[in-house]
């Protein structure tokens, strides 16, 4: 958020060196906070839908929850999901350039493809465990079904998908 606020107070600053941190960090395809605000705001609109069709509608049928109460736990583990993310994010930006100089890739572009697969990569497992605590935990269901959920929710609502798209 920080840095996202600071972005805010000085754009030029953050784009001078060609990298858009707005965009990474926020998830939306805008380079200006006041624009990204709104987006932002949509786009967890559609990931809770997305989280209630996959995590809460199988967690719900499995478990013994009601879907109101499912409907205001997947509130915050959309919320919660938002660092998760970021986590992975994090972790995949500052791996990108290693794994570029491994495998020996050179040109102005070379780190993208390590970025998308690593922020994947590192969004899934961190996404997967918040949902698989969240259904041992909160939800309890069993072991092998909470498995299931937290893997296809670390596939399936992973916002990675989103970013490789602008790449295209």
């Amino acid at each position: 958020m920080a840095l996202i606020i600071t972005s805010a107070m000085t754009p030029w600053m953050v784009l001078a060196d060609g990298i858009d941190l707005v965009s990474y960090f926020s998830r939306t395809p805008c380079d200006n906070v006041m624009a990204a605000i709104p987006i932002a705001l949509l786009l967890m609109a559609a990931n809770y839908g997305l989280n209630f069709v996959v995590i809460g509608l199988p967690a719900q049928r499995i478990g013994s929850v009601s879907v109101q109460q499912m409907s205001r736990s997947l509130v915050w583990l959309t919320l919660w999901g938002q660092i998760a993310d970021r986590i992975g994010a994090v972790l995949a930006g500052s791996l990108a350039g290693l794994v570029t100089e491994i495998l020996g890739l050179k040109g102005e572009g070379a780190w993208a493809a390590p970025l998308l697969g690593l922020n994947f990569t590192f969004s899934a497992i961190s996404i997967a465990i918040l949902v698989f605590a969240f259904a041992r935990k909160k939800w309890d269901i069993s072991l092998r079904h909470s498995l299931w959920i937290s893997t296809a929710a670390g596939i399936l609502t992973n916002p990675a998908w989103a970013m490789g798209l602008w790449f295209l």
